[in-house]
């Protein structure tokens, strides 16, 4: 479905890199075959699936369900991405997360090194 949604919006999926867990749908020489040698996709597997790298599964997860109607919205693929690009930067610097203290990534990190400034 993913390739031809890209080929009905004219992307390129060459060189593209593919995330998805190690079940044996995803690992077949059949799927994995036609993804690397045809399509010259780069997969890539999480070693322990969402298990593996939580803080992303997690963002992934709370960043298309706050976009997602944005994301629908989209006329087309440039309007996609100035979405995405405009809901990252609010994610980075505006929104406020719970797991930070309440401050976005950015005041976080900006409260953190001035922390080991004021330390030295």
């Amino acid at each position: 479905m993913a390739k031809k949604t890209f080929e009905r919006l004219g992307v390129a999926w060459e060189g593209m890199i593919m995330h998805h867990d190690q079940d044996s749908v995803h690992t077949g020489h059949m799927w994995t075959g036609q993804l690397l040698l045809k399509d010259k996709v780069r997969l890539s597997y999480a070693l322990d699936g969402a298990k593996d790298n939580t803080e992303m599964e997690s963002f992934n997860g709370h960043f298309k369900q706050e976009g997602n109607s944005l994301f629908l919205d989209a006329g087309d693929m440039e309007e996609l991405r100035l979405v995405i690009s405009r809901q990252m930067k609010y994610y980075n610097t505006k929104r406020r997360h719970s797991s930070l203290g309440y401050v976005s990534p950015m005041a976080y990190i900006e409260n953190m090194l001035s922390d080991r400034k004021e330390e030295k």
